[in-house]
């Protein structure tokens, strides 16, 4: 059993020990953004993995999934969309979600290194 930690009193001091203020941050997923953003993530899975985290394409669920995307993406004022690669590691991609698709069509995107900055413009 671990011993308990000590108690403190007085005003909360936090210290950040990762990464540096001049590091370069290596992560392999866009989860850390939100938190240094102070932003919430509009995406209802962990992770995108179709058919595990992912309701299969063409089903009820799907399209739900889908819609429920969209409409967090609105809730939230999302302006831009990051996006890693055209496809996920577990093969998904923003076209196949069309709802959210149809937020980007068309929309500015440019890139900055191995990420796409994808506007959200309807």
């Amino acid at each position: 059993m671990l011993p308990a930690p000590p108690r403190v009193t007085g005003p909360l001091r936090l210290r950040v020990a990762y990464p540096a203020p001049t590091a370069r941050i290596d992560a392999r997923d866009s989860t850390f953004l939100y938190g240094a953003t102070n932003h919430p993530s509009v995406f209802p899975a962990l992770w995108m993995h179709p058919g595990l985290t992912i309701p299969p394409a063409g089903t009820p669920e799907f399209r739900a999934f889908d819609r429920q995307i969209a409409l967090r993406i609105r809730e939230n004022d999302v302006t831009y969309i990051l996006q890693e690669g055209s496809r996920t590691r577990m093969d998904a991609n923003l076209d196949d979600f069309p709802r959210v698709s149809a937020l980007i069509a068309g929309c500015a995107r440019a890139t900055a290194g191995a990420w796409t900055i994808r506007e959200i413009c309807h």
